[in-house]
């Protein structure tokens, strides 16, 4: 892949400079057919709350200028809320420019980003009409669904550029914000899979215009990488199953197992277990996460530990308190992000101090309600992400 190719003939001339009410605002970028994204704090302020729509825009001129030329342009939508933990942040205007011409538009990645990524950002800060280029580093997720970056002095003006991946070699987010404007900590952005998930029209309207030669002929050199490897710790399986505990794992797996690598480590049963999934393997263990016993949920850990040490997932996955402490050890051990999903709260003494533990020590917890969610929260404990 040529990165440097797609950054001077696809990302940058995709990307266009904000005058709101006649004054700098911002950067934006072009989403689809004369329809440009960027944060709706680029159109409205800094000082906006709550608001949605676009009655709150309609006296704002809005002029897009892209390269030497100039355009007339409406706000079409405007989405924002306030940040609420596990929520996702909403910060983002489409515009829509009244001339129809030829121009590219971005390459989106869909969620595929790591930790450690190198990432580039082209906008319009203060005092900088010609732009300016920022490389950060991608730090992961916060509980606001924002992605979290360092490095790069982020300054105001870069809101509503557009973020490119330098590893996927497209464009993952949308910078929103930076950390300090003096200093090269970084700043958060709003993955662009969200948002294009958040607006069905937007997300068609992307698909059906998006084709951009150039840089799809760059990306096309791009080795292919092999599947990602997610390891599920379960206490049931198809056919061996209880519950919705059972039926969640086998359904999920098999929907994964299509796309990636899926091992799927498991009490040891005399008949074995079952999935209609090609890309779904199973690993029985010796120890059974026993209901009633500490012992052996201890002594499942350890056997499921050493199963999942001669796997090498890439993700860990584990289901409810009884196989927590399997998932907690090989996080320790393997370095490895662990997500821990809640079925069924447990309120049993033990049980729960073992379901907390698991709270806290999860990369990213999951839960299958509202309900549930709300409950684990008002455990008040520091979980990284639910």
């Amino acid at each position: 892949m040529n990165i440097d190719r797609i950054i001077d003939n696809c990302y940058i001339p995709a990307i266009v400079q904000i005058f709101a009410d006649g004054e700098p605002a911002g950067t934006g970028f072009f989403i689809a057919k004369n329809l440009v994204l960027t944060c709706a704090h680029v159109i409205l302020g800094n000082g906006i709350r709550q608001i949605s729509g676009t009655a709150e825009c309609r006296n704002t001129k809005i002029r897009i200028k892209w390269g030497q030329d100039s355009y007339e342009a409406e706000v079409e939508n405007i989405e924002y809320n306030n940040p609420i933990s596990g929520v996702m942040m909403k910060d983002f205007a489409f515009i829509r420019i009244l001339r129809e011409f030829d121009h590219p538009i971005v390459v989106v990645d869909e969620g595929n980003m790591q930790i450690g990524d190198e990432c580039f950002a082209m906008g319009y800060p203060a005092g900088k009409p010609m732009g300016e280029q920022v490389t950060i580093k991608y730090e992961g997720m916060t509980n606001a669904s924002l992605l979290k970056f360092a490095r790069g002095q982020i300054q105001l003006g870069y809101s509503g550029a557009p973020i490119l991946n330098m590893r996927t070699g497209k464009v993952c987010g949308i910078l929103k914000r930076t950390r300090d404007f003096t200093t090269d900590l970084g700043g958060w952005g709003i993955p662009v899979s969200d948002i294009l998930n958040y607006s069905s029209a937007l997300f068609r309207l992307h698909r059906n215009t998006s084709v951009n030669e150039e840089w799809e002929s760059c990306l096309s050199s791009i080795p292919k990488q092999p599947p990602i490897k997610v390891c599920f710790i379960s206490s049931e399986y198809q056919p061996h199953i209880i519950g919705g505990l059972g039926v969640h794992v086998t359904q999920l797996t098999a929907e994964l197992g299509k796309k990636l690598s899926v091992d799927v480590v498991l009490p040891e049963q005399k008949t074995g277990y079952t999935s209609q999934s090609p890309g779904v393997t199973f690993c029985s263990t010796c120890g059974t996460p026993s209901y009633s016993s500490p012992v052996a949920w201890l002594d499942f850990a350890q056997q499921a530990a050493y199963d999942i040490g001669r796997i090498q997932p890439d993700v860990i996955h584990c289901h409810d308190w009884v196989t927590v402490l399997a998932g907690i050890k090989c996080r320790w051990l393997l370095k490895k992000p662990l997500i821990f999903h809640i079925h069924l709260p447990n309120l049993a003494p033990l049980c729960s101090s073992i379901e907390n533990l698991g709270l806290i020590c999860a990369d990213l917890v999951t839960v299958n309600s509202r309900h549930v969610r709300q409950e684990i929260l008002h455990r008040d404990l520091p979980i990284t992400r639910i």
